[in-house]
């Protein structure tokens, strides 16, 4: 790797605020700055040196619980202290930073859980009476390539478990929501969509549905087609139609009108328990649920059966993970389950698999298990038995494919697979977290210090 590139690790000594940083996530601001959200304040690298924060010289608090960089270029920090303490957020624009505390009176609760930006520049936050960290945020949140230690990048929006309530920054001003219309303030915000109005849809807890035309909150209206039902996703496809999977059934609004899918078998329409919708490049709605999946093409649907039907409980939504290739082809994975749509046909293509999986620019497939890394590639499936502890992957600009392990870091040239261990470039082998920023810099962090890798064309 040093005809390709070099390795540089700083610690404590270059302005770490500490050699074993657990970092929570990463963002590269439009100055090209990389900033790292971590257990211990806020670290930032300009590409030579490194600055700190903490609550002494701008945050909060350094018991971080959210954080996020928004379209304007602003470095968004959600602090929380004790169960009595005073959190809130805190902004870095032009240069400083900016804070917002509940006893100020912007929040109606001290402990920010998740932040998020909607497709119209609002950010909004979800507040809780009751702390909570960084990791309990991650199980529901975008990351943005980072691979925690024992953890996975999840996709959607979502916003927290919160038990007070919303508020929205929009124009440098705070609006709180306690209420959503005449009902009590909800125990937690989930999924946010916009559809084709501009309306801004949320899912809150007991399954209730609503959205923000940018004046105030509304319920979907029974006159209008909506039925009462349990979410379990909610998605707005190309043309800005709004589309919610439920227990049993699925429910399409056009801006005007619901249109409901029962799923009980009808014809070709499969007994589905949905648990994840989704577009594909045809345009087609996939929704896939514990017995199969169900495809609607705008007329009708069709529904494909898992081999094992019925072999599912509920418990397995926790494990649900789902991607497209660069083909196009929805791959799909339950707890011990794997299964593959090409557009056409379903097949359910391995078995006994015990982790979640990732598809590089390639279409090669990782899964990492506890017999070993399974790689799929050129239609055939490679089983690495030394590989057997890897936690997550990310790719780097040049196809190169990264795995993080508590045994050295994974490193793959599209050939050659090697695991770099301590004194190959990381200071140790155990590694805390891998990924790319968009520069093309791999960052791999361990209880060492951080380490980057620069390839020599980027330097």
């Amino acid at each position: 790797m040093g005809q390709q590139g070099e390795w540089r690790t700083y610690t404590t000594k270059d302005g770490l605020l500490d050699d074993a940083l657990e970092v929570y996530n990463v963002h590269v601001d439009p100055e090209g700055q990389v900033w790292f959200i971590t257990d211990r304040g806020v670290n930032v690298f300009d590409g030579t040196s490194w600055r700190s924060y903490t609550e002494k010289n701008g945050l909060i608090g350094r018991k971080i619980s959210c954080s996020l960089l928004d379209s304007k270029g602003r470095i968004w920090v959600g602090s929380y202290t004790n169960e009595l303490g005073d959190g809130g957020i805190s902004i870095f624009d032009e240069g400083e930073w900016r804070s917002y505390r509940r006893s100020e009176g912007y929040f109606k609760a001290a402990h920010p859980r998740l932040l998020v930006e909607d497709p119209q520049g609002r950010v909004w936050v979800a507040t809780s009476t009751i702390p909570g960290s960084y990791a309990a945020g991650m199980a529901a949140s975008t990351l943005s390539g980072v691979i925690p230690f024992a953890g996975l990048a999840y996709s959607g929006f979502v916003l927290a478990a919160s038990k007070s309530g919303l508020s929205m920054f929009s124009n440098d001003t705070w609006t709180n929501f306690d209420k959503v219309g005449p009902e009590p303030p909800f125990d937690y915000v989930s999924r946010l969509v916009e559809d084709k109005k501009g309306r801004v849809w949320f899912t809150t807890d007991k399954d209730k549905l609503f959205c923000y035309d940018g004046h105030a909150f509304i319920a979907p209206s029974a006159k209008e087609g909506y039925v009462q039902c349990e979410i379990r996703d909610i998605m707005v496809d190309s043309r800005k139609n709004l589309w919610i999977a439920s227990q049993n059934k699925v429910m399409m609004y056009d801006g005007d009108r619901w249109t409901v899918f029962k799923m009980r078998v009808i014809g070709d329409l499969l007994a589905l328990t949905s648990l994840r919708i989704h577009e594909d490049r045809k345009g087609e709605i996939i929704v896939t649920g514990m017995e199969g999946i169900a495809v609607y093409d705008g007329s009708k649907w069709r529904s494909f059966d898992l081999e094992n039907k019925g072999a599912y409980s509920p418990s397995d939504l926790a494990t649900y993970h789902s991607m497209f290739d660069a083909k196009g082809d929805l791959w799909v994975y339950w707890n011990n389950n794997f299964g593959h749509y090409d557009g056409s046909t379903w097949k359910q293509v391995w078995r006994k698999l015990d982790s979640r999986f990732y598809i590089d620019k390639h279409d090669r497939i990782w899964v990492p298990g506890k017999k070993g890394l399974e790689v799929h590639r050129d239609g055939k499936w490679e089983t690495f038995k030394e590989y057997r502890d890897i936690y997550g992957f990310v790719e780097d600009g040049k196809g190169n494919v990264w795995g993080g392990s508590n045994d050295g870091l994974l490193y793959f040239d599209g050939v050659e697979m090697d695991r770099l261990q301590a004194g190959s470039g990381i200071p140790s082998s155990r590694t805390r977290f891998v990924t790319v920023d968009t520069q093309g810099n791999v960052w791999v962090g361990t209880d060492a210090g951080i380490s980057r890798f620069q390839y020599a064309d980027q330097r």
